[in-house]
């Protein structure tokens, strides 16, 4: 006899095969194995791998602001090249670098739902 499948199970378990669908009703095309910042593989949902990274979205708009402040205050000399400057934080940089990417991103504020 062969093993039985499971109709309803984790991502994991759909992913290699051992249940059929997710309870949220996905099944394993749905499913994308994705590294995480640490380098362990982890399971998302297609969707839930692109939400984060859509054209337009807060942290995009974000993120495009906070590398254009950066290369402006390198230029004038307020960020040390090469080091690492935390966004805020107790240095006089990090704070520079903060109000910078806030007077370039203004309409970058985070929904509260």
């Amino acid at each position: 006899m062969g093993e039985k499948i499971k109709y309803y199970g984790s991502k994991a378990e759909v992913y290699h095969g051992s249940a059929k669908y997710t309870k949220g009703g996905l099944v394993k095309s749905d499913l994308v194995l994705k590294k995480d910042r640490y380098g362990n593989e982890r399971i998302k949902s297609k969707h839930q791998q692109k939400s984060g990274h859509k054209k337009g979205s807060f942290r995009d708009k974000w993120t495009k602001a906070m590398k254009k402040a950066r290369k402006e205050l390198l230029k004038e000399g307020v960020i040390p090249e090469g080091e690492f400057i935390p966004l805020g934080g107790k240095t006089k940089a990090g704070k520079a670098l903060l109000k910078r990417t806030r007077e370039l991103a203004p309409k970058c504020k985070k929904k509260r739902s």
